[in-house]
């Protein structure tokens, strides 16, 4: 549930608590979330381009849920994340992101 007042986003998130329900709501500026689904759907963008790049490879067997934690999927993909540094500080930011859970498996 998302509400707009004031420029800030109001995010509501329901949490099961046993038999009862609880809302938690917080508010947050719009341009920090807008931001942060920026960021979300260029790191989905970059996985998928990943994983559409390792099946043109041959390997079938690629996923969205892989590519990050399959030795050999990963290790192809931190390649292409790493031949595409220096387009630009943000993207960066999201492949070095992107590197740095493939560094921890």
């Amino acid at each position: 549930m998302f509400l707009e007042m004031n420029g800030a986003l109001i995010v509501g998130l329901t949490i099961g608590v046993r038999e009862s329900n609880r809302v938690m709501v917080m508010a947050i500026p719009k341009s920090v979330f807008l931001k942060k689904v920026k960021i979300m759907k260029v790191r989905e963008k970059l996985i998928r381009a990943g994983v559409r790049n390792l099946k043109e490879f041959g390997y079938s067997n690629v996923n969205p849920d892989n590519i990050l934690t399959d030795t050999v999927f990963a290790a192809f993909f931190k390649s292409m994340l790493e031949d595409n540094l220096g387009n630009g500080d943000e993207a960066d930011r999201i492949i070095h992101g992107l590197i740095a859970e493939i560094d921890k498996v």
